[in-house]
Formats: C-alpha cells, sequence, structure tokens
C-alpha cells in the first residue's frame, strides 16, 4: 500500500512541477508584450507591421486574448513579412475589416504583396473554436472584392485554451478549415 501511494505521490509532484512550468513559459510569452493603452490602436500597441509571420501571430495571439472580443486584423504580407497591417476591434461577439478590403487589390500591387492574411478570433477560451457561416461568407466576399489575386487571401481564426496556449485555423470560402498552427507550451 505504501509503496503505491509513494508512486502516486512521485507522480503527482511531476504533473505539478510539469504545469507550472508550463504556466511560466506562457507568462513568460505574454510578459513580451505590454498592454494596449486606453484608445490606442491595436495595430501600433502590438508593433505588428515589420514582423515576420511567426512574430505576427504570436502578438495577434497575446493582442486578442487580452481584448476579450473579436478584432480583424488583415496583414499585407512579402515574402513572410508584414509590410502592412490593419486592425479593428469588435464587440465581443462581431468585428469587421478596419479599412474599405475594396482597396486591398490595390494595396497587393502597389506593396507588391504575395499573401493576405485575415486574423480575427472567437471570444471564447475553451480551446477548440470553428468557422462560423459567417466566416465562410466573408471569406468568399473578400475573394470576390480581391480578383484577380483571390488565390492570396488566406482567412484565419485564432483561438485558446484556459491557459492560454493558441491554435490558429485556417478556413476557406467553401465551408472547409485545417489547423494552420499552434503554440503547445510543453513543446
Amino acid at each position: 500500500m505504501f509503496a503505491s501511494y509513494r508512486l502516486w505521490s512521485d507522480r503527482s509532484a511531476q504533473i505539478v512541477a510539469e504545469i507550472t512550468r508550463i504556466r511560466r513559459r506562457v507568462e513568460a510569452i505574454f510578459e513580451k508584450y505590454r498592454e494596449r493603452g486606453k484608445g490606442e490602436q491595436f495595430k501600433k500597441a502590438y508593433d505588428l507591421a515589420g514582423k515576420s509571420l511567426r512574430e505576427l501571430e504570436e502578438a495577434l495571439s497575446v493582442g486578442m486574448y487580452r481584448e476579450r472580443r473579436e478584432v480583424f486584423v488583415t496583414a499585407f504580407m512579402r515574402r513572410g513579412i508584414a509590410v502592412r497591417v490593419t486592425a479593428s476591434l469588435g464587440s465581443p461577439y462581431r468585428c469587421s475589416a478596419a479599412d474599405s478590403p475594396a482597396r486591398w487589390k490595390d494595396h497587393v500591387d502597389n506593396l507588391t504583396c504575395d499573401e493576405i492574411r485575415q486574423y480575427h478570433n472567437h471570444a471564447d477560451h475553451e480551446g477548440k473554436t470553428q468557422p462560423s457561416p459567417t466566416d465562410f461568407r466573408t471569406s468568399h466576399s473578400l475573394k470576390s472584392l480581391l480578383d484577380p489575386h483571390d488565390t492570396k487571401l488566406r482567412s484565419l481564426i485564432i483561438c485558446w485554451n484556459s491557459i492560454r496556449e493558441w491554435k490558429i485555423f485556417e478556413h476557406d470560402d467553401k465551408g472547409r478549415y485545417w489547423l494552420h498552427s499552434e503554440f503547445d507550451a510543453a513543446d
């Protein structure tokens, strides 16, 4: 009986230590970014323009989590770098583009972009989400406005679990979605 208890106790201590390590790793990432000030633009607070894709997605994951409402971010990318970024804060459950999507193809031409990444989040923090019918319709509308650059559009949704690890899902305009990337603090 004591040997079983000792094994259980040792394993419990290992699990507590692992959870503490994971929480500290997530906290260290969040501490790298200051909080957005009242009235400050989201894109300025998180210094989004000029970031690499990995840096951009990390900053978006932290910033969108903190907002606790939907945020819509459009990143015009050239060779993996965000050369122009727009951001709009919405209500807890609704958001739209900060600028006119009808002008996006001009931005693509003028900035010689090879990709347009449209991010938004769902404000829940349960670790799972999926695109809504509105998300698919929005993606379809944006693609139609971007012709002949419609193949450059990537539509993405960010969500988190209870310890603030995140997943980014990509979706198309036809009702399909898949995991694009995830941050797992245990890795």
